[in-house]
This record gives C-alpha cells, structure tokens and sequence, in this order.
C-alpha cells in the first residue's frame, strides 16, 4: 500500500468527492470516480463495488476496475445477503474490514459472482495469494447498508498489515458518504426538476387558452421527470369516449380503445388508491379492454417494490367532479412502483391538467357562442372607421356607433384621432399614420393587432383591429375593421387568476406566495426590514378524508381558510394554500425584532383552530402544528425559508401538536419519519413483529384470567417498545396491517392454548382506523374461523378517546363486534371527558381504569376517591371494572380492600412471549373458570 503521505493526499481527495458530488446528477459516474480514486489510494489492482438496493433488496456490481476480464465477469452482475453472509461473518473479520485468506472458504459453493485473478507463485507467507479476498461494508449514516467494496490485487503483492485494513476502513467510510450525499442530491436534483416542468407548464398554459401544447410538454415532463417511458393524456368528448389528446413512447391504446370514462372507472373503485393515483393490474385491464388492442409493458422488475404487470392511472375531473380524462403511464425506467412523492407530483401534473381542459371548454363554449351571434347579426358586431389621408372620419358604421357611442353623424368630417385614440397613445398614433402616408408602408397595416380607443365618455376600450389600405385612384384611404374584445380580455385576466390562485379555497396558490415572497425577501433587504414565514400543517386532516370522504375534507379545508383569513392583517399579509392540508402565511414589514410578533400570529393561528368544525352534521376538531421561519434571523433567501419554516413546522409537531416552533437549527429531520415508515413495512413483510402477554388477575384469588396482547417489533437485537412505532403507523395507515396481523397472532396463540391447563381470554386493542373500515368485523370473524376458537373468548380494548369520538362513524364496527361475541373494552378510562349517558347506551363490558389514577394510591386521599368512583360507576353500570398499572403492594392491597375485581400491572406480571408466560413461576396459571371476564347477563 502507498506511503504516509500518499494515504493523507488521497483521503483529501475522497473528502473532495463528497463535496464534489454536489455538482453531478449521474450516481454511476459518482460511483466511477470513486471506485477509480479507493484503488488509487489503496493500491489496489482491482476494486469493485457491489451497490446495495433496497427497493430490489440485492447487490448490484456497479463499477468494476482491474482487467478487462474482471470487468466482463463482475459488472452489472447482482447477488443477495445470503451469498455474501458466509464472507461477512465475525470470523473473517479484521481491524473492521473482512479478510478471506485463500482456502478459508470453499468459494465454488459461495452465491456472489466472483473474479479470482491469475495466480502468482510465492512461498512468502506474507504474499498476496491469489485466492484471497478483502472486502468493506459501506454503511450510511443512519447504520443502513449503502454496498460492500471488494479490493484484490495488491500493487505491492503483499497481504495487508492491521494499519492498511484500517486504512481500507476509513476509506469505506468516506465512500459510503460520498455515495450517500450523491443520492441525496440526485433527489433533490430530481425533485427540482420536476418541480421546474411543472411550473413550465403552469407557466405556458396561463399563457394560452389553447391546451394541447402544454399537455403535450406535460407528457414530456412527466418522461424526463419521472423515469416512465410510455405517458398518455386521453380525454372524454361530449359522449363520453376518450380520445388520445398528447403522448411520449408508444402507445397505450389504439384511439378510440375504451369507449368510456364509464369502463375505467369500474376498475379505479376497485383498487385502492394513493394520492388520487389508481395502480391497476394486468388482469384488471384486460377484463376493461376486452378484445380491443392495447399495449402493455411487460419489463417487469424485482424486489419488494417491483412493477410488475402494473399501470398506473391518474383521473381528470373538474372542480365539479366530472370525470375530463385519464393520465396513463406505464414503464417506469427503474421498474418499481412510484412512491409517495412521485404519486403526488403526477396528482398534482393532472390537476394542471384538468384545470387546462377546462379553461379550454370555457374559451371553446365562449367562441362557439361568438361565432353562433355572428352567423345571425352577420358583420354588424364589428365596426368598421374610414379615414382620409388626413385622418378625417370618412366612414363610420352603425356597429361602431354602438361600439364606442358617438354617432356617424356627429364624427364625419372630424380628425379621428382627437376622437377615438386616448390621449396617452395620440402622439405616437399622428407619427405612425403621417410615416405610413408618407412611405405607403406601415408596421401595422394587414396585421391583427391589439390596442385601446376611446369612447364618447372617455372610457378606454380594448380592442382587436385590423388596419387596411382602402385607397382608390381619386384619394388614399385606411379602414380599420374592429372588434370589442372586452369579455375576451377578461376572462384571460380570469385564466391568469386561476394561475395564481387555489380553486379550492379562493387563498393564493403556491405559485403565487413565491412569487411574492421573492418580491418581499428583495424589498427586505433594501430596507433591512423582517419578515416571517409560518408554515400551517392541519393535524389529523388525513383521518377526516378516510372517515368522512375527499368532499368532507374540502369543505373542511374552506372552513379553515375562512379562520386563517380572520387573523391576517389585510393589505399586508399573504395566505396561501401550500397543497393539501398545508398552508403558508407570509408577515411582511415586522420590524427590527420579529420573533414576538411572528409568535402572536402563531398563537392566534392554533386558537382560531380550537373550535370544533361542523362538517356533514359531524364536530369535527382540527389543530394544527406552526413553523416559524424569520429573515434575515434564520435565512436570506426564499428557499431557506420555505425549508427552515418546513423544518419548524416538524419540531413542532414532534413536541406535541397544537403547538408552534421557531426554526432551530439541528431539530429533528422530518425524513427520519419517511425511513420509520419504509422499516416499518419492510418489518411487515418479512414477519419481525411479536405478541407478548401480559396477565390479568382475579384479584381475589391472584389466579390469572385474561392477558392482553401487545405487540413487539424486533428490530435486529434491539425489541422495539410500540410506543415508538405506533404513532407512526397510526399516522400513515400501517396500523390497519399490523393491527389484522395482532387478530390473527392472537387468535393462532388462543387455539394453541385450547385443551390446555392455561386456556385464558385474550384481549387485543383496536385503533381507530381499524373502526372505520368497514370490513374490520370481517377481518376478526375469517380470523377466528379460520382458527375455530369462540370470538367469547376475545376482548377488543378500544381508548376512551376512540369510543366517544367515533361511536358514529365507528359506531357500526363497535356493534358488530359485540354481536359476534367479544367482550368489549374502554381502555384509558378517566382519561379523557365521556358523556355518562353515552356510556350507558354503549355495547360496553370493562371499563379499564387509566393508570394515571393508580400511581398517586393510596397516598392521594383524592385519586383514591376518583378511583373509588369509578368502581361504583362500573357496579351501577353492570360492567367489570380492571385496574391497570399496579406496581406496588400498596396499591394492590388498596384495590383488594375495595372490591376491584381485576387488576393489571407490573405487579402481577410483565409482558412475555406466550412460551415464557406458561412457565412464569410467580402466577398461579389456573383454566378459566368463574373468575373469567365474561359478559354480564343483563347486558
């Protein structure tokens, strides 16, 4: 290996690479010069670089240098973990690299592919044999695996001492943060660009009312943007049938392939839908199309998140909702499916979109309309003015006396120009018109040009006119042909509107806020005044869309903004909607300090929300989470604005909700949530969940009765408590997976224990989502049939929260579970403000004392008698009561003494996998008998 002095210049120019990256969009030719520069620096012959990719959950070989040979056996080959743990294991591990010495491993039996170079006869012990291998994990920062670098070879023909596998570890670690700050910037970069097409287009069709331009770059955008090969734009005519408007690739279906809007809506119902984007399978299509011709990629991809057989389909609909047409892609150059993000831009490509065709049938209903008035009034909506070389009015018709109120009478004989041409425009008209006399030629003659004339009440007009030579041989003459273009001309001042504001709630756009903000930010620093930035994030708006539907939340978004509205300062803040349930307040002039004032705003911003929303005869309670971003204090630009006020606005919510953040630096970083989401699903589907068990004991006899089922994550070594990845899967709709996954564990655990000594209920917890889908009891039955265990045996706990919030709309969920058998629980009791006469109609038979209560007994004379309160609740309601969270003697002889009859805690047992809870030595485990929860006869 190199000397000293070489390693330190080399690793400056690893370090370089990583900020170099900043300016390069390509990863591979990243990757190149990478893999050229960590053989430069170690020395080596050959290295080669076996990328990792999640999305296909496999070793890609990149990048190979050495032989050409190598090259043509390595590159572009693939492998899996299983290939390459027999060489990554800890006893080939050395000074935090792996060393394979030649004859360690059997490498005809191993799964990567492998290169093994020409031999090199030595007898030294310290030469490099030619079977030996050298290989670095590359780890991102937040311990992910970024690939492994394999390095043979050696310049020096010698095995590496411990001091150059160091060095081959440091390496490592600067190239696997080369090759992650390339990623990131390759997706920001991508990112920018999409967000660069969309403006573009959003630019060019303000512009013009005319759509199929802009549609076409649209479908161009899309390509470049987003990777799909094959993108369609068809649209609905009057009858309903789709027609292919723009395109790029080849084509999705022969024109006209589907004969109605009526035929592709069948199979968006069906599936399910993210974003307003509808993935359809191949079978789906087929079953639409029937035996019209249509094409379909069929390059799929693999991996966890591989297209296979996919399309993906994006509808147009109006602000009304009638369907306008589709958005069809298909051959996504990456070959998986589109994430969250990709899904919202097109979302957002097809709303433009929508917007576009629309705006054309207006201009098309208003120009049918003017031609249809013309075909009856003939040429007499136009007006026509003669004029002499003089510019005499020699000719005036009736149409232009109703144009601009004068009549022919009155303006014959007299200059036109003192007439009908306003003052601002008279003396360049007189120089035009005396050099147009004078050469016989004039820039404006024979061309459609727009203009303004004045009429008799000094009222300027717009108008399109067309200026003719009319000479004959007695005089020189010019007629201008005339038209009132004033509608036209308002309703492009509506299209440039519609450009810079939401349709949905009336606020400016997001085009518009950054628009002015780039103005604002610009006067700010002319007059060293502040500004700040509040970004508005809704909490809980996604549960409103999936309980009541889209037009429920829309309505509640307009409420919203007519709150927001309400504590603006008129003429100079601005608020606007950001996207979905998102918006953006601008603060303008806030003087030399403006952090109190931004915080006012802020706080008046949560209050205005703390009301309850009525919405489709629901309350509906809607907070939201504020970010506060200031310049100059925290930024000097727009874009470190918006991001700063982004990144508060996360702290923010992470601290609670409800609440307002000013930007801090080294916060929390919001794409941590998006990694907790992709492990989460990536745990779903390779089965790292558990159900421990925690007892619950008859208090009189201490004999275990029940336990409840809580779920675990085993993340590696580490056990995952739910408390740290609930909320997240809550938030996201994983938990309705992982809740049906908890049933069925359950359910399997139960029929295990069925016939044996210790046969007890089981209890489980429901999450709110699960309420309000209207096939959770479904689920629940097929679970317990599958498994033939009596649904008596089961106890659904479901939060107090939960139970009086959405009795309504989860109200069928809850009956329905009674009906078929569970025993239902209130979980958290006291903790939130039930309606007691609610309670009592409720399918209700435990109520679970919060354990908020417990931990101040017997000490608190006061909790004791809240506890106290609510046992007699339960006796006078008929429902079993069941302490939780007992964790001394005290509290337990306390709840002895007063009658509870169930309690929970870690007292009495903590949570175990269900093997471990039949062998735990300190509960006396007993079959189910009269002390078992069971429903009360008289409910």
């Amino acid at each position: 290996m190199p000397s000293n002095t070489a390693i330190s210049a080399a690793l400056d120019a690893l370090l370089d690479m990583a900020r170099v990256v900043h300016d390069e969009d390509d990863l591979h030719r990243v990757l190149s010069q990478l893999v050229a520069l960590v053989g430069e620096l170690l020395g080596m012959g050959s290295v080669v670089l076996n990328l990792y990719r999640p999305e296909w959950d496999d070793f890609l070989v990149t990048d190979v240098t050495g032989s050409e040979e190598a090259r043509a056996t390595l590159l572009e080959t693939t492998s899996t973990w299983a290939d390459w743990a027999p060489l990554l294991n800890d006893a080939h591990l050395r000074c935090g690299v792996h060393f394979v010495p030649a004859g360690a491993e059997d490498w005809t039996e191993l799964g990567p592919p492998t290169y093994v170079p020409p031999a090199i006869e030595s007898s030294d012990e310290s030469a490099w044999h030619h079977e030996d291998a050298l290989f670095a994990t590359l780890e991102a920062s937040d311990g992910s695996t970024l690939g492994i670098l394999s390095v043979d070879e050696p310049i020096s023909g010698l095995r590496p001492t411990d001091m150059e596998l160091r060095v081959l570890g440091d390496v490592a670690r600067h190239a696997a943060r080369a090759i992650e700050e390339a990623k990131a910037n390759g997706h920001a970069r991508r990112h920018r660009r999409a967000l660069e097409s969309l403006l573009a287009v959003s630019s060019e069709l303000g512009r013009s009312p005319e759509p199929a331009p802009a549609l076409q770059r649209m479908c161009d955008a899309i390509r470049d943007a987003f990777g799909f090969a094959c993108v369609a734009l068809a649209v609905a005519d009057g009858d309903g049938a789709l027609h292919r408007v723009a395109a790029v690739g080849v084509e999705v279906f022969e024109d006209p392939a589907v004969r109605s809007v009526d035929e592709l809506e069948a199979v968006c119902d069906a599936r399910f839908a993210r974003e307003g984007c509808y993935l359809l399978e191949l079978e789906q299509l087929a079953r639409v199309l029937a035996d019209r011709p249509y094409h379909h990629s069929r390059l799929n991809g693999h991996g966890p998140l591989a297209w296979r057989d996919h399309m993906l389909l994006v509808p147009l609909e109006s602000h009304a909702g009638r369907p306008l047409g589709y958005l069809w892609l298909d051959d996504p150059a990456d070959r998986l499916l589109p994430d969250a993000e990709v899904l919202h831009a097109l979302r957002t490509f097809a709303n433009q979109a929508a917007m576009a065709l629309e705006v054309s049938e207006r201009v098309e209903a208003l120009r049918a309309s003017e031609e249809r008035n013309a075909a009856v009034l003939d040429a007499a909506l136009d007006a026509f003015v003669t004029i002499d070389a003089a510019g005499t009015i020699i000719a005036f018709n009736p149409a232009a006396e109703r144009m601009f109120g004068h009549t022919a009478q009155a303006v014959l004989g007299r200059d036109m120009a003192s007439l009908l041409i306003p003052e601002r425009l008279e003396g360049r008209h007189r120089a035009g018109f005396a050099d147009a006399v004078a050469t016989g030629e004039s820039p404006v003659l024979g061309r459609r040009i727009e203009t303004s004339l004045r009429r008799a009440d000094g009222v300027e007009l717009p108008v399109e006119l067309v200026l003719a030579a009319t000479s004959t041989d007695s005089a020189a003459s010019y007629t201008a042909y005339i038209r009132d273009i004033s509608e036209r001309k308002q309703h492009e001042r509506h299209i440039a509107r519609l450009a810079y504001e939401d349709p949905l709630t009336g606020l400016a756009n997001r085009a518009n806020l950054e628009e002015q903000l780039a103005d604002t930010v610009v006067r700010a620093h002319g007059a060293a005044l502040s500004v700040a930035l509040l970004y508005i994030d809704l909490d809980d708006f996604k549960l409103v869309n999936d309980s009541l539907g889209h037009a429920a939340g829309d309505e509640l978004l307009r409420a919203v903004a007519a709150r927001l509205t309400g504590v603006t300062r008129e003429g100079q803040d601005l608020l606007a909607r950001h996207g979905g349930d998102e918006f953006l307040l601008l603060l303008r002039d806030l003087g030399t300090d403006p952090a109190p004032a931004a915080e006012v705003v802020a706080e008046k911003v949560i209050a205005a929300l703390e009301e309850p929303f009525r919405i489709d005869n629901a309350e509906l309670w809607i907070g939201a989470s504020v970010g506060i971003s200031l310049l100059p204090g925290d930024a000097s630009n727009v874009e470190g604005l918006l991001g700063n006020a982004d990144a508060a606005m996360y702290q923010a919510k992470n601290g609670g909700r409800g609440r307002y953040a000013l930007y801090r630096t080294g916060g929390p970083d919001p794409g941590l949530k998006l990694g907790l989401t992709t492990r989460l699903r990536r745990a779903l589907a390779n089965d790292e969940f558990e159900l421990h068990y925690q007892p619950l004991l008859d208090l009189a006899d201490m004999r275990v009765v029940s336990v409840e089922a809580l779920i675990r994550w085993r993340d590696g070594d580490r056990l995952v408590p739910p408390g740290d990845f609930i909320p997240v899967a809550e938030e996201t709709g994983l938990i309705e997976p992982i809740g049906e996954w908890v049933v069925w564990q359950a359910c399997a655990q139960a029929r295990e224990w069925e016939g044996s000594a210790f046969s007890p209920q089981v209890a489980f917890n429901v999450s709110p989502r699960q309420l309000l889908r209207p096939d959770f009891t479904d689920i629940v039955a097929a679970a317990m049939a599958e498994h033939g265990v009596d649904p008596g045996r089961f106890v659904a706990e479901i939060t107090e929260t939960a139970f009086m919030r959405y009795s309504a709309s989860g109200g069928d969920a809850i009956s329905a579970l009674h009906e078929l058998g569970l025993l239902l629980a209130i979980d958290d009791f006291g903790a939130a403000y039930s309606s007691l006469s609610r309670l009592r109609d409720l399918p209700v038979d435990i109520l679970k004392i919060d354990r908020s209560f417990l931990a101040a007994v017997p000490a608190d004379p006061t909790a004791g008698q809240v506890v106290e309160a609510i046992l007699s609740l339960a006796r006078a309601l008929d429902v079993i009561a069941v302490a939780e969270g007992i964790e001394r003697d005290d509290q337990l002889r306390f709840l002895r003494e007063r009658g509870c009859p169930i309690g929970q805690g870690f007292r009495l047992g903590r949570p175990v996998p269900a093997d471990e809870l039949e062998l735990a030595p300190r509960t006396r485990l007993h079959a189910r008998s009269n002390g078992a929860l069971s429903r009360p006869a008289s409910r």
